[in-house]
């Protein structure tokens, strides 16, 4: 879950995600915000392509698939020490 942008990833348009107003977003470090960005995730349909989207693209900031900032962060270095790219657990 993270702002929308005007240059939002395709899958973007059937997020849970697409309506909350930006200021319901968590800042970074906020447990509770985070645990509730988490649970819209929860039960969204395209959790996987947006978490896959985070990966590839970079994404720093917001629950992107599922994941904070940092849950990404350790995803990716098991990506970049295993070598395998569709890694996200």
């Amino acid at each position: 879950m993270s702002p929308k942008t005007e240059l939002s990833p395709a899958f973007f348009s059937e997020a849970e995600c697409r309506n909350i107003p930006m200021e319901m977003y968590p800042a970074p470090g906020d447990a509770a915000a985070e645990a509730i960005g988490k649970s819209v995730c929860a039960g969204c349909i395209v959790v996987d392509e947006c978490l896959t989207w985070a990966l590839k693209n970079g994404e720093h900031m917001g629950i992107w698939g599922g994941k904070t900032e940092a849950e990404r962060r350790t995803i990716n270095r098991k990506i970049k020490r295993n070598g395998n790219r569709d890694r996200t657990n």
